[in-house]
């Protein structure tokens, strides 16, 4: 497990605050025209409930950063899709 994901779990425990967690969920799939690949969703974990968007982004790196600023500035689930598509290069 990413350490970095462990560190976001500890801080949403202790602060309280946020409203919502975001983490990247690796994942390998499939696809008849690719094969299997290994790409990253983003699971938002609320209060009330937990939603994964899947296959975001087949860079890790790509699916941290999106992850840290969804963190960094609590985005509503909401608004995933529409953030994490705009973030995309």
């Amino acid at each position: 497990m990413d350490v970095g994901i462990d560190l976001r779990a500890s801080l949403h425990k202790q602060r309280g605050h946020l409203s919502w967690l975001y983490n990247v969920e690796p994942e390998n799939l499939y696809q008849h025209e690719l094969g299997k690949y290994r790409t990253y969703g983003i699971r938002v974990t609320a209060p009330d409930c937990t939603d994964i968007l899947h296959d975001v982004a087949v860079c890790e790196k790509t699916a941290t950063h999106i992850v840290d600023t969804l963190n960094h500035y609590q985005v509503s689930p909401v608004h995933l899709y529409d953030v994490v598509t705009d973030m995309l290069p």
